[in-house]
């Protein structure tokens, strides 16, 4: 399996930023990170 680290950037309805890292699994399917980042925005 192949793993990248990419930077994670999200944007809420409300127009709120947040901003982490996660890795790229497999053939780039997927974007690993933590929970905590997609719920904080």
């Amino acid at each position: 399996m192949d793993a990248s680290t990419v930077r994670v950037i999200c944007f809420s309805k409300e127009g709120n930023v947040g901003a982490c890292s996660g890795f790229v699994v497999g053939r780039g399917d997927y974007v690993v990170t933590n929970n905590h980042v997609l719920t904080a925005v």
